[in-house]
C-alpha cells in the first residue's frame, strides 16, 4: 500500500522512516524543512499539497491533537477521495471526537490508533498500538502497524484505543509524581533517594517510573524523555469523562491545571512537588 503520513514530530519522525522501510511513504509536515529533513534521510516523498494523499491507501495522522489531524482528515476526504482510503489517527484523542470523525469520513474507514512507548520506541520500531475499529484488522492493516509497533492490541470499538492511551498517561504520571512524593519524604528524613530505590526496584512497589523514569530523568536531572508536559495535561484532562471518579484523579487533574502552555518535559512537573517540599530529589 501507498502510505500519505501527516506529522513529523517527536514521534511521527521515526513512525514514517519506519513504515518507508516497507512502503511507498508522502510525508507532510507543517515545517517544510523538516519534511524535507525526512525526504532526504529516508528516500520518503514530500508533499506541500496535503490533498495528494487522496490518493494513496492509508492516510496517517500523528498530530499534537487530534482535532488538528481531523481537521486534515476532513479536507482530505472532501476532495472525493477514493472509498478504499483508510484514515488512520495516531494522535491523542477521545471516544467522543473520535467517533464524530468516523461518521464526517463515512464511508471510508477510521481507526484510532495512539500510540505509546516514547520516542526512542518510535526510533526502534518497539511501540505498542492501541487500535480503535469497527472492523478487525486485515492482513495488511497488520503489516502498516506492524512497521513500527512490537505489540498491536485491537482496544474495540472506534475511540477504545484513544480511552485506553488516555488512561495509561494517566497511570504514567500519576505513578511518576505518587513515587516521587514518597522519595522526597524519604530524602526529608535523612534517607537517599538512590538507596530508596535500590530497595523499592527490588521489591513489590516498584514500577517502570522508579527502575527508569526517575533514575534516569529525575535523580539525574535531565528532564528530556521527550514527551511534553502540555501533552500529557491534555491526555488526563481527555481521561476525565471516564476516570474522574477514580481515586487520584482531582489531585492529578490539580497539579498538572498549570501546565497547559508547559512545553518542558513531562517529567519535570516533579519539579512543583520538589518546590512545595523544598526538597531536590537528585
Amino acid at each position: 500500500p501507498r502510505i500519505g503520513f501527516a506529522g513529523l514530530g517527536a514521534m511521527g519522525y521515526h513512525i514514517a522512516g519506519k513504515l518507508s522501510k516497507k512502503f511507498p511513504v508522502l510525508v507532510w509536515n507543517r515545517s517544510r524543512d523538516k519534511a524535507m529533513r525526512h525526504s532526504k534521510e529516508f528516500g520518503t516523498t514530500l508533499v506541500e499539497d496535503i490533498g495528494v494523499m487522496k490518493d494513496v491507501d492509508y492516510v496517517m495522522a500523528c498530530m499534537p491533537t487530534a482535532d488538528t489531524a481531523n481537521e486534515l482528515f476532513s479536507h482530505i476526504h472532501s476532495l472525493k477521495c477514493d472509498s478504499n482510503l483508510t484514515f488512520v489517527d495516531l494522535s491523542s484523542g477521545d471516544i467522543d471526537s473520535s467517533q464524530n470523525i468516523s461518521k464526517i469520513l463515512y464511508p471510508n474507514r477510521y481507526m484510532d490508533a495512539p500510540v505509546s512507548g516514547g520516542p526512542i520506541g518510535a526510533a526502534n520500531g518497539t511501540l505498542t498500538s492501541m487500535v480503535g475499529s469497527t472492523e478487525p484488522l486485515t492482513d495488511v492493516d497488520k503489516s502498516v502497524f506492524e512497521a513500527y509497533s512490537k505489540v498491536i492490541v485491537e482496544c474495540g470499538n472506534i475511540g477504545h484505543g484513544n480511552a485506553i492511551k488516555a488512561a495509561n498517561n494517566f497511570l504514567n504520571v500519576t505513578h511518576l509524581l505518587l513515587a516521587s512524593d514518597v522519595l522526597i519524604q524519604l530524602k526529608k528524613a535523612g534517607i537517599s533517594p538512590t538507596t530508596a530505590l535500590e530497595c523499592i526496584n527490588s521489591s513489590s512497589g516498584r514500577s517502570l517510573q522508579t527502575e527508569v523514569r526517575i533514575p534516569t530523568q529525575v535523580l539525574s536531572r535531565k528532564f528530556d524523555y521527550g514527551f511534553k508536559l502540555n501533552l500529557m495535561r491534555k491526555d488526563v484532562l481527555q481521561s476525565k469523562p471516564l476516570l474522574q471518579g477514580t481515586l487520584f484523579y482531582k489531585q492529578i487533574e490539580e497539579l498538572l491545571q498549570p501546565h497547559a502552555l508547559t512545553e518542558a518535559d513531562y517529567t519535570s512537573v516533579v519539579r512543583d512537588l520538589e518546590r512545595e517540599n523544598q526538597t531536590t530529589l537528585s
